[in-house]
């Protein structure tokens, strides 16, 4: 607390009263001096008043939780593929079998690496990387040719895509077979693909991919948006790496405890 004095201006007193002018001085400074004294002891027996409250008994601190929960997609590569039939029968390196082998053997090896290595989970439970993999049309038709339901389908699937189930592959050969077929039409879930995407709506595939020992668990979803343009096959391919923190099954605090 500051305490701020202000100055005091003493009367101008004429020279003849030199006396009088000492002792009014002399008894302002005694006055001054007596409330001070008083102050002091006011202030040291209040001081004596005060309880000083008794230390408390320290208790071991539990370290806060740093899980932070979420999924984070790292970008590894992405390139433009043709969907050409000629091109992808000859498996011409500018086909998307061919961009999609060469980036999907790259992202898996980067996938072995992240795997071994630790990440910034903090106090969360690391699940392992999974590479995540997309083919989409680049061209499209202008917003004045699009179906109304393509738009629909568009606005519906980019914020829940259609969900197809998971499918185990022994290779990365035996995964984009499927893919060719599954884009296509062929089989039972490309002839459902194609019930659902329906008109000239083009898909836009995601494959979410978790290596093991017997080759690839893939997941399948699919964005069902607007018309590409049919003069050109050329589509993304782009690979990322998924990591995900998960929030432990036992609350960090509680692991401390224990």
């Amino acid at each position: 607390m500051t305490i701020a004095c202000g100055a005091h201006t003493l009367p101008r007193v004429a020279r003849r009263s030199p006396i009088k002018t000492f002792f009014f001085n002399t008894s302002l400074l005694a006055g001054l001096l007596l409330g001070v004294s008083v102050m002091v002891v006011a202030r040291a027996d209040g001081l004596d008043e005060i309880d000083t409250p008794p230390a408390e008994a320290t208790s071991p601190s539990v370290p806060a939780p740093s899980c932070k929960p979420g999924v984070a997609d790292v970008p590894i590569a992405s390139e433009v593929g043709s969907a050409g039939i000629m091109y992808n029968i000859a498996e011409h390196p500018a086909s998307i079998r061919a961009v999609a082998g060469r980036l999907l053997n790259e992202a898996l090896d980067r996938q072995k690496k992240a795997a071994s290595a630790a990440t910034a989970c903090g106090d969360c439970r690391d699940d392992k990387p999974r590479v995540v993999y997309r083919v989409g049309p680049i061209n499209l038709l202008p917003k004045q040719e699009q179906q109304t339901v393509c738009r629909k389908l568009d606005a519906q699937t980019r914020a829940r895509p259609f969900e197809f189930p998971s499918r185990h592959f022994e290779s990365i050969n035996a995964l984009n077979d499927w893919v060719m077929a599954f884009s296509q039409g062929r089989g039972e879930e490309g002839k459902e693909l194609y019930r659902r995407c329906e008109a000239n709506c083009s898909p836009n595939y995601q494959f979410t991919i978790e290596p093991d020992q017997a080759g690839l668990q893939v997941e399948t979803r699919v964005h069902c948006g607007l018309a590409r343009d049919r003069d050109s096959d050329d589509y993304e391919v782009s690979t990322a790496l998924r990591l995900e923190c998960s929030a432990p099954t036992q609350p960090v605090a509680e692991a401390v405890r224990q």
